[in-house]
Parts: structure tokens; C-alpha cells; sequence
């Protein structure tokens, strides 16, 4: 899940144990808030490791109705994640 985070100024090093795990939690809120499609089209690729075209052919959907659903999921979880940090 990387590049869920690439865009952060934090860098894992400079980070407490307390400050990951907190980035965890939001991280796995946020995943849970998705959108229920969106949410599975994630999870499959990022928990079940699938490609793209698994996805698709598994969902009878295309790999870029997939390729959209990831971008969405990953937009919603860096906003989500963003907006619970800078409260901390």
C-alpha cells in the first residue's frame, strides 16, 4: 500500500510505533468507508493481490471500469487519511 502514501511528507524513520499504527487505523477505516464495490475491486487487488484483468474477468467488468474504481478508492483513502492526521 505504498503508494497510497507517496505523496505524504512523513517518512516511515521519522515516524513513533504510535504514529503507524494510528496511520494503520485510518488507513483501514478508510477502506472500510468505500463504497461497497469500490471497497471489494480494492481489496481484491491490494489483499488478494490480483491484476487488474483478474478482476475484471472475475466481476464481468472491464480492466478500465477496474483501473477507475482503484483511483477512486485511492483518492478516498489518501483524503480520508489526510484529513484524520492533520487533526492530530
Amino acid at each position: 500500500m505504498r503508494e497510497l502514501f507517496d505523496e505524504q511528507p512523513w517518512q516511515a524513520e521519522e515516524m513513533s510505533h504510535e504514529e503507524v499504527q494510528l496511520l494503520i487505523l485510518f488507513t483501514n477505516e478508510a477502506i472500510e468507508a468505500l463504497p461497497p464495490s469500490c471497497k471489494e475491486i480494492f481489496n481484491m487487488a491490494k489483499r488478494l493481490n490480483m491484476s487488474y484483468q483478474q478482476i475484471a474477468e472475475s466481476k464481468g467488468i472491464s480492466v478500465k471500469t477496474v483501473g477507475t474504481q482503484m483511483g477512486i478508492a485511492l483518492h478516498k483513502i489518501r483524503e480520508y487519511v489526510k484529513e484524520k492526521t492533520s487533526k492530530i
